[in-house]
């Protein structure tokens, strides 16, 4: 009776990893993904999927990927991911913080342009017409 009155149970960020996938979840799904890139590649090239050397492939691949998801990580490996994550975190802590600040790809190379978006607008409005002019110059 009390639920109806009261609403129902209020439940605190930290038991929201109850509601994530299992780790056997997450493992069927990647198994699943490549079972079927596997039987495409297999179709297309007029091969059967269902005889015994591909029943016992799929299991042998089943029980790699079970391996590689439940298997821990190496101690030096783990430091460095926590770290990383750690860092990962940081970066995004600032960027909520300050929503002037902007980081995006530019076309001329792949690495991540980092600064204000002001400056990022001005330089999107000069760029056009120093080009325009510099290839008047050419021509």
């Amino acid at each position: 009776m009390s639920l109806p009155h009261n609403g129902l149970k209020y439940v605190t960020s930290c038991q929201s990893r109850f509601g994530r996938p299992s780790r056997n979840d997450f493992i069927n799904v990647q198994f699943d993904t490549l079972c079927t890139a596997i039987k495409g590649c297999l179709s297309d090239n007029h091969a059967s999927a269902s005889d015994q050397r591909a029943k016992e492939a799929f299991a042998k691949l089943k029980t790699i990927v079970h391996r590689l998801y439940t298997s821990p990580l190496p101690e030096k490996l783990a430091i460095r991911v926590r770290q990383e994550h750690k860092t990962m975190k940081r970066i995004q802590c600032r960027l909520r913080k300050n929503p002037h600040i902007l980081i995006t790809q530019t076309d001329m190379s792949n690495l991540p342009y980092i600064g204000l978006v002001e400056e990022f607008q001005r330089k999107a409005i000069e760029y056009p017409s120093r080009t325009f002019f510099q290839a008047l110059d050419k021509t």
